[in-house]
């Protein structure tokens, strides 16, 4: 059975591979890097509504580890995570990010890929091309209508 990853953003770079997760979220986030869950505060004037979601960093995590399986004749290359919340959120208490492992604010992104590529060594690619064409080809699985359906369906049922 083929398992898939739904990624946001894969960035190739000469320092490794930035992978993106962008969440659209509400009112103040709490949560750190090693819970397997965080808190979403929203304040509707005295009423205070908490919600726990899973932790993007976790969830990117299996996102990485999908590209490095379907890269993992590519070289020895290193792997970002970057969590981006938009929406009218604020990040309260975030904290004890893994290692490799940024989050921000759409503000923050020129700031986190600069960090990124000024404070890391070039990337040792065996293929430059290769990580391209099984990029591609990754991308093309979302014109898979199976896939997609699958996809959908798995969405459906973590949902319930």
């Amino acid at each position: 059975m083929h398992r898939y990853a739904q990624v946001d953003v894969v960035v190739p770079t000469r320092v490794g591979i930035i992978v993106f997760e962008v969440k659209d979220y509400k009112g103040w986030i709490f949560g750190k890097g090693y819970q397997k869950y965080w808190t979403q505060v929203l304040n509707y004037r005295r009423l205070k509504i908490k919600k726990q979601f899973y932790n993007p960093f976790f969830q990117n995590n299996g996102h990485v580890e999908a590209l490095k399986q379907i890269l993992k004749y590519c070289g020895d290359v290193p792997f970002f995570s970057v969590i981006i919340f938009y929406g009218k959120c604020v990040l309260k208490d975030v904290s004890q990010f893994p290692v490799n492992s940024y989050i921000g604010n759409p503000s923050d992104v020129g700031k986190i890929l600069t960090d990124i590529l000024d404070n890391n060594p070039q990337a040792n690619y065996n293929d430059k091309w290769e990580v391209v064409n099984q990029l591609k080809a990754a991308v093309m699985n979302g014109n898979d209508e199976e896939i997609v359906s699958r996809h959908i369906l798995s969405v459906n049922y973590l949902a319930k």
